[in-house]
């Protein structure tokens, strides 16, 4: 007979990711850090003795305590109320635990999306074009402006992007083939670079190479050049829903959605639902018509320099269809 569960991080490694065949590493990664700050709470609050993890109050004192420690960051505090559910639910299944009750959940701030506009995409290559020094051997200014061309044009997750090898290009119709270990639904995936793109790429290509980007292995190192680069380019690094680079996928899905329609932007995404595309991808901003349908009166021709009269006001009211 096994003894007692007592901690949560325990569950996670013996019970939960085992079952779990073809689970991502962030995936394993994600579950395992809340496991532990779960059960660093515990015992922060003297409850790892002999009870059971799955525990409404403690979890509920948790997530309180997450939520209190950064209230603008109460995504964080959902993300891991989303995780311990999941493992509850599966407790339940096992016969580890009893039905899941109600965990209490924080109130997000609804933000916009944020992407950039041409005219910014233009000025953030323009500065990548004056960059000196190299990138695993590659100048620099060739190796940026590819990058951002190839993310600009496509839309593709920035670490598809870098796993891609020389093999994965046909230079000639510009297809790039993005493999299923590099996607996050797991499905492969042919994309077509722009010309300027592939223009930019043919520069530094070299079939000896791995990989079109070399790069470093910690994505934040080319993050914070990225973050250089826009500050000299005076672009505006937007804040929330993922790393820099997810703006100028933002930026590739906003501007499909401005020229062909929400459907396709979702398509080009791969998302299921619309509803996700709308809400953490198409800046309104950018995805705006270049003709806006009127939706009040023109009071344009009603301005004027002094103060209307009363029977002016009158004929104003009238022809606006007051």
């Amino acid at each position: 007979m096994s003894p007692p569960l007592t901690m949560l991080a325990e569950f996670v490694d013996r019970d939960f990711l085992p079952t779990r065949l073809s689970v991502q590493k962030k995936t394993r990664e994600y579950y395992q850090r809340t496991a532990r700050e779960y059960d660093a709470f515990r015992a922060s609050q003297g409850l790892n003795g002999d009870s059971s993890p799955f525990d409404r109050r403690a979890m509920t004192e948790f997530l309180a305590a997450l939520y209190r420690d950064d209230p603008t960051r109460a995504g964080r505090t959902n993300t891991r109320r989303r995780a311990l559910i999941t493992l509850w639910r599966f407790a339940a299944q096992l016969g580890l635990a009893g039905p899941l009750p109600p965990l209490p959940k924080a109130k997000e701030a609804q933000k916009t999306p944020q992407a950039w506009t041409i005219v910014e995409v233009l000025r953030i290559i323009a500065q990548c074009r004056r960059l000196t020094g190299t990138v695993k051997g590659i100048p620099a200014n060739l190796w940026w402006e590819s990058f951002i061309l190839a993310i600009y044009s496509t839309g593709v997750r920035v670490n598809a992007l870098l796993s891609c090898g020389p093999l994965d290009l046909e230079v000639g119709t510009g297809a790039l083939h993005l493999r299923w270990q590099t996607q996050k639904n797991w499905k492969e995936q042919t994309v077509f670079l722009s010309a300027e793109a592939i223009k930019a790429i043919v520069q530094h290509l070299d079939v000896t190479r791995d990989r079109i980007w070399p790069a470093p292995k910690k994505l934040r190192k080319l993050n914070a050049k990225f973050r250089r680069i826009l500050k000299a380019a005076r672009v505006k690094a937007g804040e929330g829903y993922g790393p820099l680079f997810h703006q100028l996928r933002r930026t590739n899905i906003s501007l499909i959605a401005k020229y062909y329609g929400t459907d396709a932007a979702r398509e080009a995404a791969g998302h299921v639902s619309a509803a996700t595309t709308r809400k953490s991808y198409i800046d309104p901003r950018v995805a705006a018509p270049e003709h806006r349908p009127r939706l009040l009166p023109d009071i344009g021709p009603m301005l004027t320099d002094r103060q209307p009269t009363k029977k002016r006001r009158r004929g104003f009211e009238k022809g606006a269809g007051i």
